[in-house]
């Protein structure tokens, strides 16, 4: 049991910063985002309700583990100059900047913020979906399982 638990974490810790990549951003920079979508995935015929099934395209997928990858990277850039900026306007600069930066990488990766937010709390709920998204993003294997 454990040991599941500690497999489990880095996969959240991954999905969480991807996650609220962008509405964190907004809401510390007094933006409104609204909250990730947390609406389960369609269900396949047939499968009794275990499972939500994977409802987003492969592009979309690989879309989304590119944008996710880059997202992550912003964050660990910006998450250290936050924690090294003393005052509330430099701080409030950065988080703007963070948060133009995240936009405009999932824009590139040809996403919406909304459909990056939907595929982000898909993974969250299915893990055949996070499984994807993760290999989407070249995560490597031992952060996967």
């Amino acid at each position: 049991m454990m040991a599941h638990r500690t497999r489990i974490l880095p996969i959240a810790a991954v999905l969480a910063a991807g996650m609220l990549a962008v509405p964190a951003f907004a809401q510390t920079a007094g933006g409104t985002a609204p909250p990730p979508s947390a609406a389960p995935a369609p269900m396949q015929p047939g499968m009794n309700g275990a499972a939500p099934a994977a409802a987003f395209p492969q592009a979309t997928m690989t879309k989304a583990g590119h944008a996710l990858r880059d997202v992550m990277a912003i964050n660990r850039s910006y998450g250290s100059k936050l924690a090294q900026t003393p005052d509330a306007a430099g701080k409030r600069q950065l988080i703007a900047e963070a948060k133009q930066q995240a936009q405009g990488a999932i824009a590139r990766h040809g996403l919406t913020i909304a459909e990056y937010r939907q595929v982000l709390a898909s993974a969250q709920q299915n893990p055949a979906v996070r499984q994807q998204l993760l290999s989407a993003a070249g995560l490597p294997a031992a952060a996967q399982k």
